[in-house]
């Protein structure tokens, strides 16, 4: 990254530059950003090797001192490494003040927990996409999908009790438990894909057989 980029992605950010400083490596970029009367959070970049490091000093007094690693500039994970680093803060100065820290001053967004029905969804369109790869009906896979989604505390669906669940296999073993069944109502013994295989080889050879003409019977 350039100074300009390190430079617009901090103050994206909400950091303002505070100085440049070249060394022998290359340039360093100090940023600041006042998160609130209590704490200042500082970054310094390290242009050369597009890295940084937050630190948040005189928390409580001017030998504490809370600083990151170095992590890469563009981390996808910033968000929540500022925040956890203000949230310790926070806690400092809770403990300093001899007060229960009621609210975090900020910190990262989280992922709302997806409902029941929500998690169905998903699945159903699983069950959906693996069904048309195996080229299974339609009325098998809404099958598998009622049974596997079934709940007994509307908590948690029966697929997501198993410990492992790979939808493809499961509908396998679905479509040959399905075929053993049909095969017993219509008094047919069930035979599986690679038995079907063996006997159209079998009957194809004794086809092959009966058509070759015996050399000797001509005499």
């Amino acid at each position: 990254m350039t100074e300009a980029e390190v430079k617009l992605l901090m103050e994206a950010r909400g950091f303002q530059v505070t100085s440049t400083q070249v060394n022998t490596k290359g340039l360093i970029l100090s940023f600041r950003k006042t998160i609130s009367e209590s704490i200042s959070l500082r970054a310094e970049v390290y242009v050369w090797k597009e890295a940084l490091f937050l630190e948040i000093s005189n928390v409580i007094g001017a030998a504490i001192i809370l600083r990151t690693d170095v992590v890469p500039v563009d981390c996808k994970a910033y968000g929540n490494i500022e925040a956890e680093l203000i949230d310790a803060a926070n806690v400092l100065i809770a403990h300093k003040n001899g007060k229960p820290k009621k609210q975090k001053e900020t910190s990262a967004p989280k992922k709302e927990q997806q409902t029941i029905e929500e998690r169905a969804l998903e699945f159903k369109q699983m069950v959906k996409q693996a069904g048309r790869e195996r080229g299974y009906s339609s009325e098998m896979c809404k099958a598998f999908f009622e049974y596997w989604t079934s709940s007994k505390d509307g908590k948690k669906m029966f697929f997501e009790t198993e410990p492992r669940f790979v939808i493809k296999l499961r509908l396998d073993t679905w479509k040959r438990i399905d075929d053993e069944r049909a095969a017993k109502r219509t008094g047919r013994t069930f035979k599986s894909f690679e038995q079907q295989k063996a006997e159209q080889q079998d009957e194809e050879n004794k086809r092959r057989g009966t058509n070759n003409v015996n050399v000797n019977d001509l005499d």
